[in-house]
């Protein structure tokens, strides 16, 4: 499926949960250079984890959109608050991949496993993780944690494609040149539309 910007993608996955094309919890494949996970954005931070999160996985389906929340660079951060993914593995452009909050980051030293979790914050908690961000670990003593998602990073160069079910391609205009535009037309052509869904 073909988009011009990040967020459109969380509509699509939501049609392809909702039909059934897509069985979710599902793995991510995410191949940017930005993760897409909010960095430096406290307003869609808060609304997140004081708002979002204390609502039913049903109730998350229809988030909030724009500076406020979804936007094109937080939107894995909401298709984890939904549920969908239960493993993310960000494919990060050399000399990225940095670009995300320990404010959702924990850490299992004896398997050397990094994990994504959104806690379920108050008002009042959330405060006190404010830039510099604390990890989520430090949370746990005042937030509900939410569930755990495997998290790789791996750089593009030692990416191995693992064949995927579904591609999804994104041009974000914003954020790349003209000149990229015949790259992407170029890809496009190796991705077919999926059929029933606008």
């Amino acid at each position: 499926m073909l988009f011009e910007e990040h967020d459109e993608l969380f509509d699509a996955i939501k049609a392809l949960v909702a039909s059934g094309t897509i069985s979710a919890p599902f793995e991510l494949v995410h191949v940017d250079a930005h993760a897409d996970l909010g960095v430096g954005q406290w307003k869609p931070y808060e609304y997140l984890l004081t708002d979002l999160m204390h609502r039913e996985v049903e109730e998350r389906l229809d988030p909030v959109r724009g500076n406020e929340g979804l936007n094109r660079g937080t939107v894995v951060l909401f298709l984890a608050a939904c549920k969908w993914i239960d493993k993310f593995h960000y494919v990060y452009h050399p000399g990225d991949g940095k670009d995300f909050s320990e404010l959702f980051l924990d850490y299992e030293p004896e398997t050397e496993q990094l994990f994504l979790q959104i806690p379920k914050c108050s008002k009042e908690c959330l405060e006190h993780s404010k830039p510099p961000y604390v990890p989520v670990i430090e949370l746990s003593s005042r937030c509900e944690l939410g569930t755990r998602i495997p998290f790789r990073l791996t750089e593009q160069k030692d990416f191995q494609d693992p064949g995927f079910d579904f591609a999804f391609l994104t041009r974000s205009p914003g954020f790349t040149p003209p000149k990229a535009d015949a790259l992407y037309e170029q890809i496009a052509r190796y991705i077919g539309p999926l059929e029933g869904l606008a």
